[in-house]
């Protein structure tokens, strides 16, 4: 009861699509642009795909997971293959709007329950706890990206 099945944030990036699509597939930039993540190793690399690990530090408990981001036809997945976030699922879907600007709309799902002993324990007491987590987080991710795009 109470479960969620996936939370979606929106947002006019005022950047080409093209532009946003770099930055969401690039994960080794991911610590530069958002500040919890605070560090990415890319394990392999193909013309589809990037394997990669990633720690994700919050002031009270830390995430590691392994990932792999593929590419798709209006944007980019990422799947939590290993580690805290096994399981969980993002993803970057990119409209271009016109020549100079896109609005980007970013799934994602993580068994948050799962996720940490803090976290299993904290969705345990307040299930709808998970829908703030995964929601805050993704608007964090978009926020951070879009800011990054708009800026260069």
């Amino acid at each position: 009861r109470g479960r969620l099945s996936q939370a979606t944030v929106v947002e006019r990036v005022n950047a080409p699509s093209a532009k946003f699509l770099v930055a969401a597939a690039t994960p080794e930039f991911y610590p530069r642009m958002i500040k919890a993540i605070s560090e990415v190793t890319v394990h392999q690399r193909a013309e589809q795909s990037v394997d990669f690990s990633w720690n994700i530090g919050l002031s009270i408990l830390g995430l590691a997971s392994r990932n792999r981001l593929t590419f798709a036809p209006d944007g980019v997945l990422v799947e939590g293959l290993d580690g805290n976030l096994a399981g969980a699922l993002w993803r970057w879907q990119i409209a271009q709007s016109n020549p100079d600007s896109c609005v980007v709309a970013y799934h994602g799902w993580a068994n948050m329950d799962t996720a940490g002993y803090i976290l299993e324990k904290s969705v345990k007491r307040e299930p709808y706890l998970e829908h703030g987590f995964v929601a805050g987080s993704n608007m964090v991710m978009l926020r951070a990206l879009k800011r990054v795009v708009e800026a260069k």
